[in-house]
């Protein structure tokens, strides 16, 4: 990770960053930590990427949970709709 010259280095890692993700995205992330999860995403292209990537993964799985018929978006490889949608049917 480079800093940009106006900002600040991040004090947390990528590998912390990765491992705050999921509470992050849900809102739980407490203060202290997200305030350093956003300083990193700041001075981070590839982490900021990363948080684009998943946050529209999660977008895609809602739309294969919430509506299985609905017609797959054009960017989706083949098949991993279905993919996603037999694992989500499974029993646990």
């Amino acid at each position: 990770m480079t800093p940009k010259p106006s900002q600040p280095a991040s004090v947390i890692s990528c590998k912390q960053l990765y491992d705050f993700l999921g509470e992050y995205v849900d809102g739980t992330l407490a203060a202290p930590q997200r305030d350093e999860f956003e300083r990193h995403i700041r001075v981070c292209p590839s982490c900021q990427a990363y948080l684009d990537g998943y946050r529209r993964t999660i977008a895609l799985g809602r739309v294969a949970y919430d509506a299985p018929d609905a017609a797959q978006p054009a960017a989706a490889p083949r098949g991993i709709l279905d993919a996603v949608r037999a694992a989500v049917a499974k029993p646990r």
